[in-house]
């Protein structure tokens, strides 16, 4: 199954959140930001693992060449944030990190 989201990845020991949100969009997107809001964080699975969810937005960006890890096949898509969305309303969108993120996003009316 392909499972769309939004870029992601773990941070390397020692890593500022921030910092590893700029290196993974750069990576799987090709992509670097004129501005960068944190969102908060969130826990993906609180009785089961101890891992926090940083969650940032990325705007003002600038298109360049994706550089993902060996292990890491990826397809990148640009949609349109009201399409975006409505494919999380319609659950076409099931990773649970890019749902709270668009939903944030869109309370936020960012």
């Amino acid at each position: 199954e392909v499972v769309a989201e939004l870029p992601a990845g773990k941070l390397e020991r020692g890593e500022d959140h921030r910092l590893a949100a700029l290196r993974e969009l750069e990576e799987e997107v090709g992509a670097s930001c004129g501005r960068l809001t944190y969102l908060g964080c969130l826990y993906s699975s609180p009785g089961f693992s101890s891992e926090v969810l940083h969650m940032y937005l990325a705007q003002e960006l600038t298109e360049g060449a994706c550089h993902p890890d060996e292990d890491e096949f990826l397809s990148v898509e640009r949609i349109p944030f009201s399409a975006l969305v409505e494919q999380v309303r319609q659950g076409e969108i099931k990773d649970a990190k890019t749902v709270a993120l668009v939903l944030k996003a869109k309370l936020l009316g960012l």
